[in-house]
């Protein structure tokens, strides 16, 4: 089951059936379905203004053979119901836990952002005031493609780690949604 939206408190109920129809014989029909249900959380706008950033990143699973190129997209999305801009400015920080990633770039979402050092992490901040690809309406995006070379010969963990609004200069509604980590296992 997949649910877009439901307000915070709603209850949802799920039935899984197994051999719905009863096509398998069984000694026992009474425990083949099971029931499930949620209760949504979470936090809900409730004036203005009102940004909400959701960070996420999802990448290559497993590095083999070594050396191995790693590719991750990371997302920034605007949940909240206000409009973000250029002020405050804002910042993406793209970091490698763990196993070392050799020549770690990450491309901008588009034009009027630039992503550089400090090194070890990559900061991307909007340097276009009026018009550059982190000023995000409600419900829009920026999309960033983030890749470097694992060297690494011995097996362990690589870890990507994106943090929205780094510096806490939004004034976000939800904090705990602005960090997403993107795991590599290296055989």
């Amino acid at each position: 089951m997949k649910v877009v939206s439901s307000p915070v408190g709603t209850s949802l109920k799920t039935t899984m059936t197994a051999d719905p129809d009863g096509t398998i014989t069984e000694t026992d029909e009474t425990n083949n379905a099971k029931d499930a249900t949620v209760t949504i959380s979470g936090t809900v706008c409730g004036g203005s203004p009102c940004i909400d950033l959701v960070a996420s990143i999802v990448g290559t699973p497993i590095a083999t053979p070594t050396p191995f190129p790693v590719v991750y997209t990371a997302i920034i999305t605007n949940a909240g119901t206000t409009p973000l801009g250029d002020s405050p400015v804002w910042t993406a920080r793209f970091s490698v836990i763990g196993l070392p990633l050799i020549g770690f770039t990450v491309i901008p979402p588009g034009p009027g952002v630039t992503c550089g050092p400090p090194l070890p992490d990559i900061v991307c901040t909007g340097t276009s005031p009026g018009g550059d690809a982190m000023e995000l309406a409600p419900g829009a995006s920026a999309t960033f493609l983030v890749s470097g070379m694992d060297l690494t010969p011995s097996p362990g963990i690589l870890q990507v780690k994106v943090e929205a609004d780094a510096t806490n200069a939004v004034g976000d509604l939800n904090t705990a949604n602005n960090t997403a980590i993107a795991f590599t296992v290296t055989p």
